[in-house]
């Protein structure tokens, strides 16, 4: 179903979170994502009910999806390409998601959503303001 996201005070927040291509795949086949130590304010602000942005970097550079964090855990066993390369942990503090839109991978180069209007900063997760989500979940919701 179709139609604008609008985000009330006091309700759900909305969330980006910029990560490789090879992390989200390995995110959305896994519904969860994760943070270093030094993120842990952050992680502490996240509740269920949140939405979030996937937001693939270079060479993607867009949002391919959106999903709504259902419950945080810490993670004790490598997730990421990464970790299994240096088989430790880096980003213990995660949550798991449900995805609400999500872009076929075969068209994230093409058709994956950008921000570059908006006041969406992606150089690590963070709160997006409530205009630009608006304006970000109905784009999602267009393409997916």
């Amino acid at each position: 179903m179709r139609g604008v996201c609008v985000v009330e005070p006091g309700e759900s927040k909305f969330w980006i979170a910029p990560g490789k291509p090879e992390n989200w795949a390995v995110a959305v086949a896994s519904s969860t994502w994760g943070l270093g130590p030094t993120k842990e304010p952050r992680w502490n602000s996240i509740r269920s009910g949140d939405k979030l942005f996937f937001y693939v970097t270079s060479p993607i550079s867009g949002v391919v999806g959106v999903g709504r964090i259902t419950r945080k855990a810490i993670g004790h066993e490598p997730l990421w390409p990464r970790e299994y390369e240096l088989d430790m942990v880096l980003y213990p503090l995660r949550f798991r998601f449900a995805v609400e839109r999500l872009l076929d991978p075969s068209l994230w180069p093409t058709k994956a959503v950008s921000v570059s209007d908006l006041k969406a900063s992606i150089r690590s997760m963070r709160p997006v303001d409530s205009g630009s989500a608006e304006v970000l979940y109905e784009r999602v919701q267009h393409v997916c």
